[in-house]
């Protein structure tokens, strides 16, 4: 991986079994991401400052799992906003809970 890619993951077991969700991202090096807790779960919060379908060219998102009923739910809070803080995703996302 070079210094213009940035990858995570998000893994979770399902409950009752040993299957496991790997979701993988690979971004520009316009985009950051950082580790964020979302109601006790593992989540990121990424701002990409040149997404090419944003009219303001920048997108920001929230993602989390969750598994319900033997199925892996991804969750996802989005905004083209810089307006929105990352503090006011989380707080949305938390109130989905």
């Amino acid at each position: 991986m070079t210094d213009s890619e940035w990858q995570h993951w998000i893994k979770q077991a399902n409950h009752g079994d040993d299957a496991v969700t790997d979701i993988r991202t690979i971004t520009g090096e316009s985009t950051t991401a950082e580790k964020v807790s979302v109601s006790g779960k593992d989540g990121y919060y990424t701002l990409n400052r040149n997404h090419i379908l944003s009219e303001t060219g920048a997108m920001q998102s929230l993602v989390w799992l969750e598994a319900q009923d033997g199925s892996t739910i991804l969750y996802q809070v989005t905004t083209p906003s810089l307006n929105v803080s990352q503090d006011d995703l989380l707080r949305i996302a938390n109130s989905l809970q």
